[in-house]
């Protein structure tokens, strides 16, 4: 299996773990009355696998997400000498940073 994918699925276990003992500390400390209001519910079972279903895949998607944002990234990764297609700077284009220089004063 690939390095890459290996990471991918650490990181997406990682979130999971990390999303069910969220749901447990929502439950446990009854947080927003999350825990009274599913047993008061007639579809327990389906509010709960709701709320445990959707924050896993939350946050196991940001902690994979984070994980490969973090990757090292290296210049010479890229095919063409300098690297990729280069942004313009359209912000500074329309403040006019670009077009407005300093005048360059000479004393005599």
């Amino acid at each position: 299996m690939p390095k890459l994918v290996k990471f991918l699925i650490f990181h997406a276990l990682l979130g999971f773990v990390i999303a069910l003992a969220g749901v447990l500390v929502i439950f446990a400390l009854d947080v927003a009355s999350l825990r009274t209001l599913i047993m008061s519910s007639d579809v327990k079972w389906m509010a709960a696998f709701a709320l445990i279903f959707l924050m896993t895949i939350t946050i196991a998607s940001v902690t994979m997400g984070v994980a490969v944002m973090r990757l090292p990234y290296d210049d010479d990764d890229d095919d063409l000498p300098g690297g990729g297609l280069r942004q313009h700077d359209i912000g500074g284009l329309i403040l006019g940073h670009h077009i407005l220089q300093p005048a360059k004063i000479r004393r005599p």
